[in-house]
């Protein structure tokens, strides 16, 4: 019985990202112009401020996301179960608190951001709303990164693009009932927030099938594992931050100094651009994990021959 190669594996995990990245496109492009159609490009400028605003969440990640991939690479490749789940859980811990805090800040705080963005009267109700449900969902999202980046590690990355594709048409198709249906930007609010549950559902529970012996615990933190953790995460923290500002910081200038429709057509021009980002940041993650595999073996090699 043959086995498929490392290069192999390497080419069907990013045919898999090419065909997920190709369905987020498309439907993305499906979808812009139907909500643009329904609700008005005002509406739409609304949508996309809120998710502009909402990706400034993940500066809370410090780095740790890709920490964990990295160290629960490494760790797997030496077949270390313990400090698999030591890392899993200090990572877990780290995050459960952060999104608790931040679901917090988002549902009390979303009132104050009136102040700042240049949101329409009659779209104040909604805006807040909107801000509110997918504000908890992506403070809730940084927790469930922590399994989505175990099984990344262990390069599980037709799983991952699978399930990405499964979020994506749901939404687009529960986006376009609720466009049909007239329900407005709360609608699609509840339709994208029911998808990305049913990913984390999904990432769940592939992740404790794929690591069926580690139980979540507050008990289990280890405080060596997270400082390793931060000591790898933090030098990122300078990209992750140039990112966010790059891709999110002029929609957000847009609505404070100029309407929610500017917000729309500048937003809708750069969709493109933005996917072919994501493919590659993609890529990126597919390499990183992998080589951080064969970097464990390579060092454990050299100390059997030693």
């Amino acid at each position: 019985m043959s086995f498929p190669s490392r290069s192999s594996r390497f080419a069907g995990q990013v045919a898999w990202n090419g065909v997920a990245f190709a369905v987020s496109l498309v439907s993305g492009f499906v979808l812009s112009p139907l909500v643009i159609r329904g609700l008005g490009i005002e509406a739409y400028g609304v949508w996309a401020l809120v998710f502009s605003l909402l990706e400034y969440l993940n500066i809370a990640d410090l780095g740790i996301r890709s920490a964990t991939v990295k160290y629960v690479a490494h760790y797997s490749a030496l077949d270390d179960e313990p400090q698999v789940h030591r890392v899993l859980n200090s990572s877990i811990v780290y995050f459960l608190a952060m999104s608790g805090a931040l679901g917090l800040l988002v549902i009390f705080g979303a009132s104050w951001t009136l102040v700042f963005f240049k949101v329409p009267p009659e779209l104040h109700a909604e805006y807040l709303n909107l801000l509110r449900l997918t504000g908890f969902t992506m403070a809730a999202q940084l927790l469930f990164n922590v399994p989505k980046a175990a099984l990344e590690a262990v390069q599980e990355f037709k799983l991952i693009s699978r399930i990405n594709i499964m979020v994506n048409l749901i939404r687009t198709t529960a986006c376009i009932f609720a466009l049909y249906f007239q329900w407005g930007l709360s609608g699609l609010g509840w339709a994208t927030v029911l998808a990305l549950w049913l990913g984390f559902a999904v990432i769940g529970y592939y992740f404790l099938r794929r690591f069926p012996g580690f139980r979540p615990s507050f008990w289990n933190f280890d405080r060596e594992s997270f400082r390793r953790l931060l000591h790898y995460g933090l030098p990122t923290m300078a990209g992750t931050l140039a990112n966010q500002f790059l891709h999110y910081g002029p929609p957000m200038l847009l609505g404070i100094v100029k309407d929610t429709a500017s917000v729309g057509y500048y937003t809708l021009v750069l969709r493109l651009l933005a996917g072919l980002y994501e493919i590659v940041s993609q890529l990126g993650g597919m390499t990183g994990s992998l080589i951080a595999q064969l970097a464990a073996k390579m060092r454990m090699r050299r100390y059997s021959e030693a």
